[in-house]
């Protein structure tokens, strides 16, 4: 069995979160729940993770 284990991003690596508003009593909890890894990891500055909010699913693979 070959492990390969690596860090997850560089200190100054720069995130952003698309969610939907769309289901937000589910998205809510997802938005947490990523925001919460990325900052336990300890590799992500919380001044370099961005949130975009957007109306639908469809609005944020379409770009508008």
């Amino acid at each position: 069995m070959n492990i390969i284990e690596a860090a997850v991003a560089t200190p100054d690596a720069r995130v952003a979160i698309t969610i939907a508003r769309f289901n937000n009593f589910i998205n809510d909890s997802l938005l947490e729940g990523a925001i919460d890894a990325l900052k336990r990891i300890g590799q992500v500055k919380d001044e370099n993770i961005t949130v975009v909010w957007v109306p639908g699913r469809l609005r944020a693979a379409a770009g508008r």
